[in-house]
């Protein structure tokens, strides 16, 4: 009866254990999963608009096809703005050089990205 206890107990902890091990192996994968990476990232073109919180940018035109090619990015209040004074000076039509942030995080759903602008550099006044 006692060989026949210790044996129970033997297989509760070795039960537990492995729990506690399988536990750690998948938090361990869930980190890998939301791995994140932050890359720095430069676009050149035409202003299509702007907001208080928000630039839009055509980078590319494709006359054959009638296409253009654009990019929103959000504006935070401490962007740098470099030959203007402040983004109210910006209008749809002027040519900038953004830089901007693009953090992508692996997720279980696959890749999750987003974007963030962090330095204008106002180029030349648009076709008035």
């Amino acid at each position: 009866m006692n060989k026949n206890i210790n044996w129970k107990y033997f297989c509760l902890i070795a039960v537990i254990i492995l729990a506690v091990f399988s536990s750690i192996g998948l938090a361990k994968e869930d980190i890998a999963k939301n791995k994140e990476t932050i890359t720095n990232k430069e676009v050149q073109g035409e202003i299509s608009g702007i907001g208080k919180d928000y630039i839009s940018v055509i980078y590319k035109k494709d006359e054959e096809k009638g296409v253009d090619y654009e990019i929103l990015l959000p504006i935070e209040h401490d962007i740098s703005l470099n030959h203007k004074q402040n983004l109210g000076e910006l209008k749809p039509g002027d040519i900038v050089r953004i830089q901007y942030q693009e953090t992508t995080q692996q997720t279980k759903n696959g890749p999750k990205s987003s974007r963030k602008a962090k330095i204008i550099n106002f180029v030349k006044s648009g076709k008035n």
